[in-house]
């Protein structure tokens, strides 16, 4: 399972459960970023537990930034939700907008790389 652009991929591994996201995402607004929310929120839905792998993606808008704060607020209210976020330090934008990730879900695991 995958949704991918010029630019951009983020594919799914049901075995590990984890969303791997690679290249730059500069999509426009809400109804763009919506297959990416549907491919994250089935992940989240059907498995109780997941982990996004964000070192790879170089850039991330804020309309992008809002879709994952959006997913990461509605695993809170789950309530049974594990989940892992793992960044990379050497991704400038990941050190400011990932750990406020934690903000919205103090339970989730952030590691940044």
């Amino acid at each position: 399972m995958e949704v991918k652009g010029g630019d951009y991929r983020v594919g799914v591994d049901p075995d590990t459960q984890t969303a791997a996201f690679s290249g730059t995402l500069r999509l426009n607004g809400a109804d763009e970023y919506a297959p990416i929310q549907e491919l994250l929120d089935a992940l989240l839905s059907e498995n109780g537990s997941c982990t996004w792998d964000l070192r790879e993606l170089q850039f991330l808008n804020s309309s992008g930034i809002n879709m994952l704060y959006q997913l990461v607020i509605k695993a809170r209210r789950m309530g049974n939700v594990q989940m892992k976020v793992i960044g990379s330090k050497d991704v400038a934008w990941q050190g400011k907008s990932l750990g406020n990730m934690t903000r919205f879900m103090p339970g989730l695991e952030l590691s940044v790389e």
